[in-house]
């Protein structure tokens, strides 16, 4: 059933913003910028990623609007800057996960 909700996620997503959907084993995507995982690791639904330029700095926007990150679920890289976080609070019971791209 989620496989199948996740799916129509994507595909929403391919329609509002063109973006190519993509299937792998794991996830679906919509383009380089969304990720739908097709087994939940967090929330009640599992999880959307959103690509980002800046985690750093996509966390200090978002905190002005009063979102809260989760930091201990923080990934960083070998230079110690801030790759991914989850928001505190679920969406629609999705996690919300923050990537900095490539």
């Amino acid at each position: 059933k989620n496989r199948i909700q996740y799916f129509r996620i994507v595909s929403g997503i391919e329609k509002m913003f063109g973006w190519e959907k993509k299937d792998s084993a794991d996830s679906f995507c919509g383009g380089s910028s969304v990720e739908c995982r097709k087994s939940p690791l967090r929330g009640a639904k599992g999880s959307l990623a959103v690509s980002v330029n800046s985690v750093r700095r996509a966390v200090t926007q978002l905190g002005y609007k009063g979102i809260k990150v989760d930091m201990s679920t923080a990934g960083y890289d070998a230079d110690g800057r801030m790759t991914e976080v989850y928001l505190s609070d679920e969406q629609g019971g999705f996690a919300i996960r923050l990537v900095e791209r490539n």
